[in-house]
């Protein structure tokens, strides 16, 4: 193993540091490209319907999890 290998606590704060990337940077761009209108500040568009905040989560999720996966299946195929 070199030494610019990751550890296994490090591949889990990296995917959860992607979630929240996914998460915000998404849920910010979906919340802007939904609700930002020529009346309103990009502030407002963000926090207007804030509970669809929850349902950007999934989608980040899943991304993160695909993220993990694809890091595993590497690591396997690197050590074959």
């Amino acid at each position: 193993m070199g030494a610019t290998a990751m550890t296994d606590d490090g591949k889990v704060l990296f995917v959860r540091v992607m979630l929240a990337f996914f998460w915000l940077a998404g849920g910010a761009a979906l919340q802007i490209a939904f609700w930002k209108t020529s009346d309103n500040t990009y502030f407002e568009a963000l926090v207007r319907h804030g509970y669809l905040w929850f349902v950007y989560f999934f989608p980040a999720h899943i991304l993160a999890e695909q993220c993990l996966r694809l890091i595993k299946r590497r690591k396997r195929a690197r050590e074959e």
